[in-house]
């Protein structure tokens, strides 16, 4: 259970926000596992996400005089809901069919007034938002010098929107990812990584996206009896994540482009001193993991 009381101030607007509530966010789950080989979970969570600080602060930000930006005091935090039915074979295959329903769904819009052309962007909780898909990957280490960890994710959207600007809306998105490790040689001190993920074009919420991708390389080397570490990365080598996102609001299509400029090569080392037989036999733990976990 949570209290919360929050106050915010404007001296610009001479304005005062306060909220006061008290929620529940429960965990509960139970596992079946009629042998050694098969196991079936499931699962169920309440979380909470607070808005960020800019988002409830009502100053507003001009940067052209046809569009400026100023926050929402009246935002409220989203409730999320999640169901998931969880099946194991052998500790390699996981597949999960789940559920999440998230209430007062919040996100900057950028709602253009069709009479002045000015752009106001602002941040609302616009919907209601229902979410069913089914998620599987599979680890696959039959040999010792490859392992893979490969797997999928698809699910179906419903919006339901809570006010006149945004209409309610639905459709389907998908991601396929494939994480690769190998061992080079026999001492186990040279090290190749592959990873690559792929974005199909599909629906977030009432944004239509493109399709991105991601592809990582690294090397790592091992010296001096494993103790010094160098490793090689290439980050994002197809500069992939460019991607053109469409959605409508006040009855106008907005279609624009986002381009995160993530690729990247870093080298980096890493040292092990002392004696590296010891164990450690203590885990220091703060007693709080489960508030910090809701938290998150």
């Amino acid at each position: 259970m949570e209290a919360t009381q929050t106050r915010g101030y404007s001296q610009n607007l001479k304005q005062t926000n306060r909220n006061d509530y008290v929620k529940l966010f429960p965990t509960a789950y139970i596992t079946y596992n009629p042998n050694d080989k098969n196991s079936l979970s499931l699962t169920y969570s309440r979380r909470i996400r607070r808005p960020n600080f800019d988002y409830l602060n009502p100053f507003v930000i001009r940067t052209s005089p046809y569009y400026y930006s100023e926050g929402n005091p009246f935002l409220k935090p989203s409730t999320i809901n999640n169901l998931e039915l969880s099946y194991v074979r052998n500790q390699k295959w996981v597949s999960s069919v789940y559920y999440s329903q998230v209430s007062d769904f919040s996100q900057e819009l950028a709602i253009l007034d069709q009479d002045t052309n000015i752009t106001r962007s602002t941040p609302l909780n616009y919907a209601n938002t229902y979410q069913l898909g089914i998620s599987t990957y599979y680890n696959f280490n039959r040999w010792t010098w490859w392992n893979s960890f490969t797997g999928f994710n698809t699910n179906y959207q419903n919006v339901k929107s809570k006010t006149d600007i945004i209409n309610s809306i639905d459709g389907y998105n998908a991601y396929i990812y494939s994480n690769n490790d190998f061992t080079l040689n026999k001492s186990k001190t040279t090290f190749f990584s592959i990873n690559y993920g792929l974005q199909l074009p599909g629906r977030y919420q009432i944004f239509n996206i493109s399709t991105m991708n991601i592809l990582d390389v690294s090397m790592k080397f091992l010296f001096l009896n494993k103790k010094l570490t160098l490793t090689v990365t290439g980050q994002d080598l197809l500069n992939g994540q460019k991607s053109l996102i469409i959605y409508e609001s006040n009855s106008i299509k907005t279609t624009f482009k986002r381009y995160g400029d993530t690729r990247g090569f870093k080298i980096s080392f890493s040292y092990k001193f002392g004696n590296k037989e010891l164990k450690t036999t203590h885990q220091r733990s703060f007693g709080n993991e489960d508030d910090r976990d809701r938290v998150n």
